[in-house]
């Protein structure tokens, strides 16, 4: 099989001269540490990296390059947030609770993992496309972009497993 990509070749650009912006900070805490967030997404693919390492080697491999990306977009977006006066606590904002581990989907069967995973990486790439739409820091928006074609590269990378497991998507 062709080697998969986790990353696209674009440079992540700089954050730098970001404002206070509580609605801004808010947008951006619900992508690091939300019901469907970096965070989330990190823990996630390690366990089911951890699951699926036994029976399907391959799947886990990529599944953990993956959780190694996303743990990028993790640092980028704390690092956004703390430049911007916030605090990158694991907080989810919309409930105003601490991120939990209830929130990771705990499916075993690897054909469920994998279609709910791509689901999730497509509805992530819409959130920050949006997100970045929506944000007043215009330094922000390049970022957010840039994360959105990796989310976007995850879900094409997911239909690649999903083809690989034998799922029917």
């Amino acid at each position: 099989m062709q080697e998969m990509i986790f990353r696209a070749p674009q440079e992540y650009p700089a954050i730098e001269r970001l404002c206070y912006n509580a609605n801004d900070i808010r947008m951006i805490t619900e992508l690091y540490s939300g019901k469907n967030s970096e965070l989330t997404a990190v823990l996630q693919y390690r366990y089911q990296n951890i699951l699926l390492s036994g029976c399907s080697p391959e799947i886990a491999s990529a599944l953990g390059k993956i959780s190694l990306v996303e743990m990028h977009h993790l640092d980028l977006l704390g690092r956004a947030i703390f430049m911007m006066g916030g605090n990158p606590q694991l907080i989810r904002p919309a409930q105003k609770q601490y991120w939990h581990a209830g929130l990771i989907n705990y499916t075993t069967d690897p054909c469920s993992m994998l279609l709910a995973d791509m689901r999730d990486e497509l509805d992530a790439a819409d959130r920050y496309r949006s997100t970045a739409l929506s944000c007043s820091n215009r330094p922000l928006k390049p970022l957010l972009e840039r994360i959105a074609l990796d989310e976007t590269l995850h879900a094409e990378c997911l239909q690649r497993l999903i083809r690989m497991a034998g799922c029917c998507a």
